[in-house]
């Protein structure tokens, strides 16, 4: 059921943040459009397979969503996940990666270096 509630909650995320995506001359598909039902929708319930189908379109149809593979689920699939932002911030998402990876160790990291990392890699506005 856990699972379940994830998925729900990312589509609706997805859909929210894409159905603003007229206003930016992009054509976005709806969930309804890609797996045949509404979001929600009693006795419907996208599996995974469906789910990232459903990412795998809106990363072919957006410049706003990468999909990356990390790995198998306990199952044998495809474990997948989605970053979603704006296309400025997704060309330069290997930068924030080392980023983090810097702050997280801290090793050999003096706090003016950490400052400078932590105001280069923010999302926050300042």
């Amino acid at each position: 059921m856990c699972k379940a509630k994830i998925f729900l909650v990312l589509f609706l995320c997805v859909f929210l943040a894409f159905s603003f995506s007229s206003s930016f001359g992009q054509s976005v598909s709806s969930p309804k459009e890609v797996l045949g039902f509404e979001v929600g929708a009693d006795y419907h319930l996208a599996t995974y397979t469906q789910a990232i189908a459903y990412f795998k379109v809106l990363e072919q149809s957006s410049e706003r969503i990468r999909l990356f593979d990390v790995g198998k689920t306990s199952v044998g699939q495809t474990m997948t996940y989605a970053v979603i932002s704006t296309p400025e911030n997704l060309k330069n998402l290997d930068d924030y990666k080392g980023i983090a990876r810097k702050l997280t160790s801290a090793k050999g990291l003096s706090k003016e270096a950490a400052k400078k990392h932590d105001r280069r890699g923010s999302v926050r506005k300042r």
